[in-house]
């Protein structure tokens, strides 16, 4: 593959290349100005070499950064594009943008981020490290990205929906691959609307990558890319990122539902998927850093969580019976007299902040499924771990409480199968290198109860576990 120029870019000077384009955007769902007036403006992109094995001597590969002003307001979208001078039946309907008249006749406008061609060659410009001359376009390669099999226009793909709307997924293999399972698959993100630097969630996934932890999918590479902003500077963001296949693994939730539905125990899972987020959470801290709090960060921390117990508690007091009532107040009354009287500074790190069983996603590998993390949506700094696994745990009740609605008859205990699998989380996640003192601190339990009782408050009032699986007191 020849190296990539910063030529004069083509399809924007054929007659109707905007229009098409637009009219293309206007029916996407991820396109910010869908109706209403608009303008298109073309602030940045790049031209890409052809790779290697495509059959199409014409083809015109290229990636449009318009600015789109609407309402007021200015959006950025990345618009990568194939220009055929014949038909593609491999790139499919949904790929087809529209055609163009040139000097040479008709050409075949597609989208670039289901186009095989234009998949091998971002990926090779990614594999390669290569970059534009005017270091205004840039491929980076990690985790042994650059050792990979070279990708050509024969590569294998199977199009995937994306975490958002507005990414683009495609799982690619070299020639000789097998599709999505193959252990050398990739799995491309072109960020349809993309940003100026990076997100904490990104950054962090990417720093986890180059300490060596197998905890998140590794990032393999990105392809960066620059434009024009209205105040006239330039500006730089993450156009493509490749990540491996672990990101496609099941869902921890999933996982859950199944053994449900099945009457199945969930114990031997939930216990490695504890041991997953504690090596999740240890490689946070070794990789970015841990330390204690101070006594003013304690006692605030045990303000607030007094004060969200009574809250959460006096919300739903009166829906449980007397006895309820007797039980878990005295409960609450304990807990909040510990919260007084911690004195113990815990460590604050890196933690997801927004985790839950979605999240949570399995690697089969030959001694059985490993657990890993999809840091989407999430990544907060300064924090107690213990805030990852409360919201895990509850996660699961939920989990629970969907299929106690959808068979209320089954012949499970709802109660101990959940009981069981905390228990058997919690016993993992000590187990892994991760600092355990939290999830063994009034804190948890205290944020246990907390969001048991919002729990129960967002299910009607409807209540199916003994109280002892929401005070984990054992360590």
């Amino acid at each position: 593959m020849k190296e990539t120029t910063m030529a004069p870019v083509r399809g924007e000077q054929l007659p109707g290349f905007l229009d098409v384009v637009e009219t293309w955007l206007a029916g996407r769902e991820w396109f910010p100005a869908r109706t209403g007036r608009r303008s298109l403006r073309r602030v940045g992109g790049q031209r890409l070499p052809t790779p290697e094995g495509e059959p199409d001597a014409g083809l015109v590969l290229e990636v449009h950064l318009l600015e789109v002003e609407h309402d007021g307001v200015r959006d950025l979208v990345s618009v990568p594009v194939a220009l055929r001078t014949r038909p593609s039946a491999l790139a499919g309907k949904d790929a087809f943008i529209g055609t163009l008249r040139t000097d040479d006749g008709e050409r075949w406008l597609y989208d670039g981020a289901r186009d095989q061609a234009f998949l091998a060659a971002w990926l090779e410009m990614a594999r390669r490290r290569r970059g534009t001359r005017d270091g205004r376009a840039h491929g980076r390669a990690f985790a042994d990205f650059a050792e990979h099999t070279p990708f050509t226009g024969r590569l294998r793909r199977s199009p995937m929906a994306g975490e958002r709307e507005d990414v683009a997924r495609t799982v690619v293999t070299a020639d000789a691959g097998h599709g999505v399972d193959d252990e050398d698959a990739v799995v491309v993100d072109v960020l349809r609307r993309p940003e100026e630097g990076r997100s904490t969630a990104l950054e962090t996934a990417l720093t986890l990558t180059q300490a060596g932890s197998r905890s998140v999918a590794p990032v393999l590479g990105l392809v960066g890319g620059a434009w024009r902003t209205s105040d006239d500077r330039w500006a730089g963001g993450d156009l493509a990122v490749l990540r491996g296949r672990g990101c496609l693994g099941e869902q921890a939730r999933d996982a859950a539902r199944t053994a449900l539905r099945e009457e199945t125990p969930l114990v031997e899972t939930a216990r490695a998927l504890g041991r997953g987020l504690g090596t999740f959470h240890a490689d946070l801290a070794g990789a970015l850093g841990a330390h204690p709090q101070t006594a003013r960060q304690l006692s605030t921390m045990a303000q607030d969580a007094r004060r969200t117990l009574a809250e959460q508690w006096r919300d739903v007091a009166e829906r449980f019976d007397e006895e309820e009532q007797a039980e878990i107040g005295e409960v609450v009354d304990t807990l909040e007299m510990e919260l007084r009287e911690a004195d113990e500074p815990k460590m604050l790190q890196h933690i997801h902040g927004d985790l839950d069983m979605t999240r949570l996603r399995g690697v089969e590998e030959a001694g059985g499924t490993r657990w890993i993390v999809s840091e989407q949506g999430g990544m907060v700094e300064h924090a107690l771990p213990l805030r990852d696994v409360v919201t895990v745990l509850i996660s699961l009740a939920d989990a629970v409480m969907e299929q106690v609605e959808e068979a209320p008859d089954a012949s499970v205990n709802y109660a101990r199968w959940y009981d069981d699998a905390s228990r058997a989380l919690l016993a993992g996640y000590r187990s892994s290198d991760a600092d355990a003192a939290g999830v063994d601190s009034v804190f948890f339990r205290a944020g246990m109860l907390s969001e048991a009782f919002d729990l129960f408050a967002r299910w009607g009032g409807r209540w199916v576990f003994r109280p002892s699986m929401l005070i984990q007191t054992e360590s």
